[in-house]
């Protein structure tokens, strides 16, 4: 009896000693960085920052205070641990939490609205609010049709580190696009790249305004279907002369578009009358469906791999002249390969290497003047980039957007789908036969050895 109960005593103290080392380790383990508590294992990495985002904090100077005003047992845990990265990533990043439940006085003291983070920047006076509907999105189209609410994406790094941007940085800069030639509208993807970049965005008619705004930092002109009136044309020259910028997405049109030619001329550029092709880097056996090669020395391409790919429909081509304006310096963005084409109206076809998009700067006495043109208007057309979601089309456009402005910086971080991915073998070749017959044959065949092997003993 006494030895049972001895032994009994044994386990009961080994028992509590194990417990305790429990509670202690996960009290050191909750003393740990959130990086280090909370393995990603998502297939897209939903919690890692990234470069632009390492970029941003490290040039942080001013401190910046994240609320996250709601209720604590309800905030999904996906915004929480994606709020604590930034605040182990840098000393100038503080996290609060707003009990929404306990004391609702402080959404009036904050000018705070329940069930978002808000990023404030008390240096420059500045905050911005970030709705947890904005960071875990969900799927419009399956509420509305099936009443379900399907999680579609997580946009946490990219609101967040967009937040911390604008409220930390001194001013934003305005970009207009204009009206009145039948422009196309830009979509809200590309308008919302703005917005994370602080860019203002607005549409003006020049000819109702009398001319471009006096805020404009950035005019743009997508996918014009009619000409310049010459008003127009001389608004936008004095705009230029004047140390502006102008950016124009326009391909080959039919119609005659003489200001828009000229305007072009000014700065060493001709917009053909025809289609570039290529017949080396194309998609899906489409030769005017082209993958175009990067001039890496353009700020437009900066941080782009050539194995990052940007998809150009129906372009037309950008010619820079032999002999510049005086002042005037040119660079190509983007070319076809050696094997490109340029087919024009009739059908003749013109071999050669072919720019599609390019940059001219004049350079004046007060500073200096750029325009910069893409012959392809479709290349940041919402058909094409949510339907081809890892093209660098959308980085190239908002790095050439933001290339010239001192304080702004492209960081239009995409959202993370949160949709479920599946391997699949597409084709039915070797791999399909090893993972589809071989492995699982295999399998089969150890286990029943395994089997026969034990059977006997």
């Amino acid at each position: 009896m006494k030895r049972t109960l001895k032994k009994g005593g044994y386990s009961a103290v080994l028992t509590l000693i194990v417990i305790a080392a429990a509670v202690v380790f996960n009290m050191m383990i909750n003393k740990l960085p959130e990086s280090m508590r909370r393995f990603d294992m998502s297939g897209r990495q939903l919690y890692d920052l990234g470069e632009t985002t390492e970029e941003v904090l490290a040039g942080l100077d001013k401190d910046v205070v994240i609320y996250v005003v709601g209720d604590p047992e309800s905030v999904d845990s996906r915004i929480t641990a994606m709020v604590n990265r930034y605040a182990e990533a840098s000393d100038h990043v503080q996290i609060e939490t707003v009990d929404t439940v306990l004391h609702p006085e402080q959404l009036a003291s904050l000018n705070a609205e329940a069930n978002t983070l808000l990023v404030s920047c008390e240096e420059t006076g500045k905050q911005r609010t970030v709705s947890f509907n904005d960071i875990v999105r969900v799927d419009e189209m399956a509420y509305y049709m099936y009443g379900q609410l399907v999680e579609s994406e997580f946009d946490g790094e990219g609101q967040i580190t967009s937040a911390i941007s604008q409220v930390t940085s001194d001013g934003a800069e305005q970009v207009y696009a204009t009206e009145g030639h039948g422009e196309s509208t830009l979509s809200q993807t590309v308008q919302d790249m703005f917005e994370k970049s602080s860019l203002q965005f607005k549409t003006v008619n020049l000819l109702e305004e009398g001319g471009v705004p006096n805020d404009c930092s950035l005019l743009m002109i997508y996918n014009p279907q009619r000409d310049l009136a010459v008003d127009e044309l001389t608004s936008i020259t004095e705009y230029l002369n004047g140390g502006g910028q102008v950016m124009i997405l326009a391909g080959f049109s039919a119609e005659e578009r003489p200001n828009l030619d000229a305007l072009l001329a000014e700065y060493g550029m001709i917009l053909e009358k025809g289609y570039a092709a290529d017949t080396s880097r194309f998609y899906q056996n489409n030769p005017y469906y082209i993958f175009p090669e990067y001039n890496h020395a353009s700020q437009a391409v900066s941080g782009i791999g050539d194995d990052e790919l940007t998809l150009l429909t129906g372009s037309s081509v950008v010619t820079l002249m032999e002999e510049m304006p005086e002042g005037v310096t040119a660079e190509s963005i983007m070319t076809t390969s050696e094997d490109g084409l340029l087919i024009d109206i009739n059908g003749n076809q013109t071999p050669g290497q072919y720019t599609v998009a390019a940059s001219s700067t004049k350079e004046l006495e007060s500073g200096q003047a750029v325009l910069t043109v893409f012959a392809c208007p479709e290349m940041i057309d919402e058909g094409i980039t949510s339907t081809f979601t890892n093209l660098a089309n959308l980085t190239i456009f908002m790095n050439a957007a933001t290339a010239n402005f001192e304080d702004i910086s492209n960081i239009s971080i995409p959202a993370k789908s949160l949709e479920v991915t599946y391997n699949t073998i597409p084709t039915a070749g070797l791999w399909a036969s090893i993972f589809i017959f071989l492995i699982p044959v295999f399998c089969v065949i150890m286990g029943f050895a395994v089997w026969m092997r034990r059977r006997k003993l």
